[in-house]
């Protein structure tokens, strides 16, 4: 088989990995910890309930921006533009995802600062058992099933 028949649908399944997965872009980082049987206080669950909603708010614009960027990529991608100038798009769409990132990786620390000493110790054993399980999901907001 030609290899210039082999990839351009290479070339696309590879773009549609890269960008697909994004494109949706998955919950928060805050959203997906598991707080179930942590005892957490009243205080706690409202204050965490605020840090979460203030991270869903200040991701809306980058998000946004971030799926245009990725848009703008396809379509560069799709009208055969030249290398330099897809890889320039897309180190503009990588600014948004490292913002995203960010913001994500300073709530969960917001979150975690919440969180009393035994309550952290609690969480830290169960990253270490997802770790060794593949790195499940589980559980509803603040741990609620």
């Amino acid at each position: 088989m030609c290899a210039s028949r082999v990839l351009p649908p290479l070339s696309i399944l590879l773009l549609g990995l890269l960008l697909g997965a994004a494109g949706t872009l998955a919950e928060p980082v805050a959203e997906s910890l598991d707080l179930r049987g942590l005892g957490l206080s009243p205080e706690q669950r409202s204050r965490i309930q605020d840090l979460r909603r203030e991270d869903q708010q200040q991701a809306v614009p980058l998000r946004d921006n971030l799926n245009s960027e990725q848009q703008q990529l396809r379509t560069l991608y799709t009208s055969d533009a030249p290398d330099d100038q897809l890889r320039s798009q897309y180190d503009r769409m990588q600014v948004y995802r490292q913002r995203l990132d960010r913001q994500r990786f300073e709530n969960l620390l917001r979150i975690r600062s919440v969180l009393t000493p035994g309550q952290r110790t609690q969480l830290r054993a169960r990253f270490v058992e997802r770790a060794g399980r593949g790195g499940g999901r589980g559980g509803g907001p603040l741990g609620q099933p």
